[in-house]
């Protein structure tokens, strides 16, 4: 495969370019119920395994750590937005409302209300 050839003569900028556009598809489509890590890396000319070390190496968290992080961030912007947090777990592709608090807290160090008594209502 021609791909994989030139994939693997020019490795540490191709792999950072992969990187980069799976960063680019996470951050436009992490609401995405059917957005997973398989998915995204089926269509390059590498293994799912090695694009999923590199991811890990570049980056320094796991791809997992990353889809939180950027998913717990937005349940904070949406926090500070709103004064309904009813559905922000759904709004950041958490539909279980439990495994949003355990994210959240991990993330933060708080849990949903106590960040908003620290950070929302002191304001």
């Amino acid at each position: 495969n021609d791909d994989y050839k030139n994939f693997k003569s020019g490795q540490s900028s191709d792999i950072n370019n992969i990187i980069n556009e799976i960063i680019r598809i996470m951050h436009s489509r992490f609401t995405d119920p059917n957005l997973s890590f398989q998915n995204i890396v089926r269509n390059y000319a590498v293994s799912e395994s090695y694009i999923s070390r590199k991811f890990s190496e570049i980056l320094g968290i796991s791809y997992v750590q990353y889809l939180t992080n950027l998913r717990v961030n937005k349940a904070i912007e949406l926090l500070n937005e709103m004064s309904d947090i009813s559905d922000i777990h759904i709004k950041c592709e958490y539909y279980n409302i439990q495994t949003f608090h355990t994210a959240f807290k991990k993330i933060t160090g708080l849990t949903v209300r106590g960040y908003i008594k620290q950070n929302i209502e002191t304001k």
